[in-house]
């Protein structure tokens, strides 16, 4: 893909240390870090992005990701920097195949097309293919010259992947896993990540022999296993599954709720 001007870049990362990592790539100044965990908590519908954040503020509050008032005056700088995308020349995400990342480009995606941003120079940096050991990693956990490397590999996304983000994101928000199952029934090859992630966001809906969701039933059996070293359980959830879909941030809300109520499952 022929490179913008570099000071043309707008880039979009997810939560965590990826701005910072992106940023001594000296590819542009501007790296806005979409600090939420959208496979945890609510993302109604029929809310505007004002709504949905001070939504997802309440929640983040509850569950320890921050004060309401910080994580909100974080949001509306995100959302602000988002709303100049015609000052630049190319908007780069850089989200890999996780769950919270396909919902983040989602839920971007859908802003765009809210603030008339079709036209825009939109591109996707690819994170499907393994790093050295393998497997694919969080957009933080890779150095600066395999991102660079990925950077040169960006690909556009075009009308089609604009259309498909929004019936995706009214499909999670929908409240009905059917309509999600229905939206996987289509091509979805314009977001190469998004069909593995929707499926991996439908394993989260309880089980119906066990009532568990596919990752209750992964930290459960990380604690039961012997060889998970205390202070590990993050890695050894995520290591049960070929791609890293569950932030630590959203584990820590799986291990709340299992550890709440008077049977808990878990001691914390």
């Amino acid at each position: 893909m022929s490179d913008s001007k570099l000071a043309d870049y707008l880039h979009v990362v997810p939560a965590g240390g990826a701005a910072a990592l992106v940023k001594t790539l000296h590819l542009g100044p501007e790296a806005i870090a979409w600090d939420d965990h959208l496979s945890a908590g609510p993302i109604p519908a029929k809310l505007s992005p004002v709504n949905l954040a001070h939504r997802r503020c309440l929640f983040g509050e509850a569950v320890g990701w921050g004060p309401y008032r910080d994580r909100r005056k974080a949001m509306a700088a995100r959302d602000g920097e988002l709303a100049r995308f015609r000052d630049y020349g190319e908007v780069v995400y850089w989200l890999g195949p996780g769950l919270d990342d396909q919902l983040t480009l989602l839920q971007a995606l859908d802003q765009f097309a809210i603030r008339g941003g079709q036209g825009t120079r939109l591109s996707l940096v690819p994170f499907r293919s393994p790093s050295d050991d393998g497997r694919p990693r969080a957009v933080a956990d890779h150095r600066p010259d395999d991102l660079r490397a990925r950077f040169e590999r960006r690909r556009e996304l075009d009308e089609d992947a604009f259309r498909l983000s929004r019936r995706a994101w009214d499909a999670v928000r929908s409240g009905d896993p059917t309509t999600v199952e229905r939206l996987l029934g289509t091509d979805t090859s314009a977001l190469p990540d998004l069909a593995p992630a929707l499926h991996r966001w439908l394993e989260e809906l309880p089980d119906h022999e066990t009532g568990l969701t596919r990752t209750e039933a992964a930290v459960l059996a990380s604690l039961g296993d012997d060889d998970t070293p205390a202070g590990t359980l993050v890695d050894a959830v995520r290591d049960r599954e070929a791609v890293p879909y569950q932030s630590a941030a959203t584990l820590g809300v799986v291990v709340g709720n299992l550890a709440a109520g008077p049977a808990p499952l878990v001691r914390t």
